[in-house]
């Protein structure tokens, strides 16, 4: 009769893994979208390829036996062993009478359990299996957070300047200031003095007629007694000219003009015509830039040793004698 099976044995250890297969070829880049924004952590990949197993460790120490197991399920009944050789006959006994069946004895310990067997070779390494297709492209993720403002960009280039706007409106005259002072007198005066005194004849060392007054600055002049006054002090700028008339009887004679200012004649200012045998009327001139006084007095003067006459009527027409201008410069 078969015996009842016994507790199945601890599992053996774990054979070493295989070595990794090669990696496939990498496939083409795909054209790449726009930027998503950051998404939300994906779930932790799977756990990698346990590494190999250690070097095995010595045997420890054997535990206190364990409680028996279960009873596992019985087994297939194993295939029938080989008949053994046939014993020599025993004697023959006498035949005694059958006894009962006695009661089915009760089951023994388990054994101890046996040392651990030897670890097994290492397997052949597969063949590294085919690349899998590319997983379709993941949800886009949701918005992440605006990311911190860069540093200022470098300046740009100075652009067109833009057309003109168009012209505002004129705004409302202002007040009126107040009057300012008076200013000082200006500083440019002018005068004109000439006489017409056809024929007159000038003494030696005399003043020359001025008889008429021109076109002048208000309160700047004044004349009396062929005599011309200066009001106010400057530098003037003094210009004569008189007409004389050469006869037969002056023939050989000449004419000497000058300026006179307070009585003392104006060097640089002679003017000369030499009457000789050249009967008719003859131009002498004169000018000066003079340094004036207030009330100073101008004349134009005869300062030859003789007396020379004026110019006579001309051509139905009485010439201008003497003429005196005076230019106020500063």
């Amino acid at each position: 009769m078969q015996g009842t099976r016994g507790a199945t044995g601890p599992q053996g250890d774990r054979g070493t893994t295989g070595a990794q297969g090669i990696a496939g070829a990498q496939g083409p880049q795909g054209i790449q979208g726009p930027q998503g924004a950051t998404g939300t952590a994906g779930a932790v990949g799977p756990a990698g390829p346990q590494g190999p197993r250690g070097l095995q460790g010595p045997t420890g120490a054997q535990g206190a036996q364990g409680v028996p197991g279960i009873q596992g399920t019985t087994g297939p009944q194993g295939a029938r062993g080989a008949t053994g050789a046939q014993g020599a006959a025993g004697a023959q006994g006498a035949q005694g009478p059958p006894g009962t069946i006695g009661p089915q004895g009760t089951r023994g310990a388990t054994g101890a359990q046996g040392a651990q067997g030897a670890q097994g070779t290492r397997g052949v390494t597969g063949a590294a299996g085919p690349q899998g297709a590319q997983g379709p492209a993941g949800a886009r993720g949701a918005t992440g957070p605006q990311g911190l403002q860069g540093p200022q960009g470098i300046q740009g280039p100075v652009g067109a300047r833009g057309p003109t706007g168009p012209q505002g409106t004129q705004g409302i005259q202002g007040v009126r200031g107040p009057t300012g002072s008076t200013g000082p007198a200006p500083v440019t005066a002018v005068g004109s003095f000439f006489s017409v005194s056809v024929g007159t004849s000038v003494a030696a060392n005399a003043n020359a007629p001025l008889t008429t007054a021109g076109s002048n600055t208000a309160g700047a002049f004044s004349l009396a007694n062929n005599t011309v006054t200066v009001v106010n002090a400057g530098t003037y700028l003094l210009w004569y000219q008189a007409a004389i008339n050469s006869v037969a009887a002056a023939a050989g004679n000449s004419a000497v003009f000058a300026l006179a200012v307070n009585g003392a004649v104006v060097p640089g200012t002679l003017g000369v015509t030499q009457n000789g045998n050249n009967l008719g009327i003859h131009q002498l001139t004169g000018a000066a830039a003079v340094a004036l006084t207030a009330n100073a007095t101008v004349n134009v003067r005869n300062v030859s040793t003789t007396a020379d006459t004026l110019a006579a009527a001309l051509d139905g027409q009485s010439p201008t004698s003497v003429t005196l201008t005076l230019l106020k410069v500063g």
